[in-house]
């Protein structure tokens, strides 16, 4: 287990803690495509962000009003997920390299 200096309150408070929480971490590779017929995915369904991004919850509604948007503004459905897809992706993808995941056998 990777030890890690955490100051003295968290440390008592992790000593005092009968069965720790562990956690993996995965990388999950990007999506061919987001949409089908009539499903698309959104948020981390879609292109999912490390848990130690902090981003999850703010992606997905970021993404839900964009794509709420779209659907009002399209004359169909379709228009509205590829337009999604397009804007999207491109960015989720190019932002995620960033957003360095922690290695496999990390555990917290």
């Amino acid at each position: 287990m990777v030890r890690l200096a955490y100051p003295r309150p968290i440390e008592e408070l992790i000593a005092r803690t009968k069965e720790p929480l562990r956690l993996s971490f995965f990388d999950i590779q990007s999506l061919p495509r987001w949409h089908k017929g009539r499903d698309a995915l959104i948020g981390d369904a879609a292109h999912a962000v490390s848990p130690s991004a902090g981003q999850g919850a703010a992606t997905a509604l970021d993404g839900a009003e964009y794509l709420a948007k779209l659907l009002r503004e399209c004359d169909n459905y379709k228009h509205a997920f590829e337009g999604f897809e397009e804007v999207r992706k491109p960015r989720a993808e190019k932002s995620s390299p960033k957003i360095a995941p922690a290695p496999p056998k990390r555990r917290l």
